[in-house]
């Protein structure tokens, strides 16, 4: 297969573009665009184009597009940007590469949404999503599926029932997530859609990942790496092979993991994409900290930022735009890495906690990961021996467990807490204020987790 993008065509138009008129000129890029987007998710693989070149093409024009609507170097009408809208979607949610089509998108409902309300409450949706705003994504997608019912259009009520079901299952509601899940993948079925049904089935892994199902997650990745190497997209194959080596992981299926980390490190590199080569990277990094290699796993990890960084710079991202859980997640790994070994580093480690705070707290649902950070935290103080702050950290989890009603972050804090006390020889008198400060929560806590 060729992945490798050739744009000579495309630069011919775009010289021609340059001696158009204003109004000819946008017109011409919005029909190159329409053109290639037909092509995008077509069931019957290009002999002449492959997925990445079309993707290359689309992202000269997105680039174009996004400069000159932004720096209104022509007139453009009301209806030409809610084209553009429309048109680059789909490369939007293939890439990850937003801009500036959020902002469009949200200025076009303002005007008015008419004909148009399943598609753009359901792009508003899936940009939401992206950003961390669950909430207001799950709200838009909802209103998705009842216009796209009113106008009968089935594709966008398959599509707003996946966004919902992607919102869904980050926002820790698994029943509805999997029902939101299961009827886009029933509807695209019925509309022999092969791209959507491979993108609905990764999603569907994402979901059994997530809660705790990771076989049933494996089957469904590979059913959608078939689908995709069957329509020839090996520009997704990369993401999917990355989240089924995380599922592996999960598994504890070492080698399993490390062979579609690899596989989807060569795809990524193949067909520059820039994100999931990142995140492939992330995986290796993970994959060798579970080994207890955590050069290895500090080498990987570093070179998954300097990625994300790159796609950032090339555009293939905005900044805020699906980078902030992953972000957070891979310095939080940084961080444990940096905190382990024969030389441990703490003043790195801790460095690394500061920016997953900074990265979580952009979330709409940023309890549960900041509670992450402090955990880690606290870690940190305890293997540096610095047994003030860790005791100060772990009491403030134990607080934020029975806060929550967790048990897990109840017995957590409590175990480490005995242990420091343990640890730094503790008078009788601090002892019996930690068996208070533990109380009724702590002790079933910590009788469930013996139990065990």
């Amino acid at each position: 297969m060729n992945n490798l993008p050739n744009n000579v065509e495309f630069y011919k138009n775009y010289l021609n573009l340059l001696y158009s008129s204003p109004d000819t000129w946008s017109q011409n890029w919005l029909k190159k665009a329409q053109k290639l987007n037909e092509k995008l998710f077509s069931n019957q693989p290009e002999q002449s184009e492959s997925v990445t070149e079309i993707i290359g093409q689309l992202r000269d024009i997105f680039e174009q597009i996004n400069y000159d609507v932004n720096q209104q170097n022509y007139d453009v009408n009301q209806q030409n940007i809610r084209d553009y809208c429309r048109v680059i979607f789909n490369y939007c949610e293939l890439t990850q590469d937003w801009r500036d089509w959020g902002n469009w998108t949200e200025q076009e409902i303002a005007k008015g949404v008419g004909t148009d309300a399943p598609w753009l409450y359901c792009g508003l949706g899936r940009y939401l999503e992206e950003i961390g705003q669950l909430q207001k994504s799950i709200d838009y997608h909802q209103a998705g599926i009842l216009a796209s019912q009113e106008a009968g259009d089935k594709i966008f009520l398959a599509w707003n029932h996946l966004g919902a079901g992607i919102a869904l299952q980050r926002y820790n509601q698994p029943d509805d997530a999997e029902r939101h899940l299961l009827q886009a993948l029933k509807l695209f079925e019925q509309q022999n859609h092969l791209y959507l049904q491979a993108n609905t089935l990764a999603n569907l892994g994402s979901y059994y990942d997530r809660f705790d199902k990771s076989n049933l997650a494996v089957n469904c990745y590979q059913e959608s790496a078939s689908i995709l190497r069957e329509i020839e997209n090996y520009f997704d194959l990369g993401r999917i092979l990355y989240s089924q080596g995380i599922a592996h992981l999960n598994l504890n299926q070492i080698k399993e993991a490390e062979l579609v980390f690899l596989d989807a490190q060569e795809l990524c590199e193949t067909t520059e994409n820039w994100y999931f080569l990142a995140l492939s990277y992330y995986g290796m990094g993970w994959l060798e900290y579970k080994k207890s290699h955590f050069l290895k796993s500090k080498d990987f990890l570093e070179n998954s930022l300097r990625q994300i960084k790159k796609a950032k710079e090339l555009g293939t991202g905005a900044s805020r735009l699906s980078f902030p859980e992953i972000e957070g997640n891979i310095y939080i790994l940084a961080a444990a890495a940096y905190s382990k070994g024969s030389q441990p580093n703490f003043e790195a480690a801790e460095r690394y906690l500061d920016q997953a705070e900074l990265a979580y707290n952009q979330l709409d649902y940023a309890t549960e990961k900041l509670l992450n950070v402090l955990a880690n935290r606290a870690r940190i103080y305890e293997y540096s021996e610095n047994w003030s702050q860790a005791i100060l950290a772990f009491s403030e989890l134990l607080k934020e467990g029975k806060r929550l009603n967790s048990m897990k972050i109840i017995g957590d804090a409590a175990i480490h807490l005995i242990r420091i006390y343990y640890k730094k020889s503790a008078s009788l008198g601090e002892w019996l204020k930690l068996l208070n400060q533990l109380g009724y929560l702590g002790f079933i806590s910590l009788a469930k987790r013996f139990h065990r």
